[in-house]
């Protein structure tokens, strides 16, 4: 079976699928900057509950950011099964889920959470890969929004203080050498 035409309505609609998952994330990042913005200029509320208002907008918006990267690239590997590489199936997982779109559901998934906990450059790095993005992506952006993340992480996870994994996940500058690297 030809897999581009298992798959052609899917690529059919993939430019507005994308399209629809960025508008309604900057939609509700723009939701969350006027909450922020509106509890920060208000005097109902003390400098504790401001500082809680800022920590939960960033948690927010690199969960909506990250929701969004997961989904553009959920969208294309299903539309194009190719990108999944020289994978090959099990028959017994074909049999498991019914279907071969299933399978390819089943597959992107696991991908996404494959990287959703490793590094953010390995999760660009295989985004823009799968994407055969033609412009680099800037080492300084894909830092500054990794530090960002790493953030997020410490203020869920550990009361925003630093820990093992958040070092372990952030760049830190090269002239650091071993075993601070």
């Amino acid at each position: 079976m030809d897999l581009n035409l298992l798959t052609i309505a899917r690529r059919a609609n993939l430019g507005n699928k994308i399209t629809k998952a960025f508008n309604n994330s900057n939609q509700r990042i723009n939701q969350i900057e006027q909450i922020t913005d509106k509890v920060c200029v208000s005097k109902e509320f003390d400098e504790n509950e401001k500082l809680q208002s800022r920590e939960f907008s960033i948690i927010g918006i690199v969960s909506v950011a990250e929701q969004l990267l997961n989904e553009v690239l959920h969208q294309v590997l299903i539309s194009h099964p190719k990108k999944f590489g020289n994978k090959k199936f099990e028959i017994d997982e074909l049999i498991e889920e019914g279907s071969i779109l299933e399978l390819f559901y089943k597959k992107a998934n696991q991908k996404l959470l494959d990287l959703a906990y490793g590094k953010f450059d390995r999760f660009i790095k295989n985004f823009s890969d799968t994407l055969e993005l033609t412009t680099k992506i800037s080492i300084d952006l894909i830092e500054a929004v990794n530090e960002i993340k790493c953030t997020r992480d410490c203020l869920i996870h550990s009361e925003g203080k630093s820990s093992e994994l958040y070092l372990s996940k952030v760049f830190i500058p090269a002239i650091l050498t071993p075993p601070f690297r």
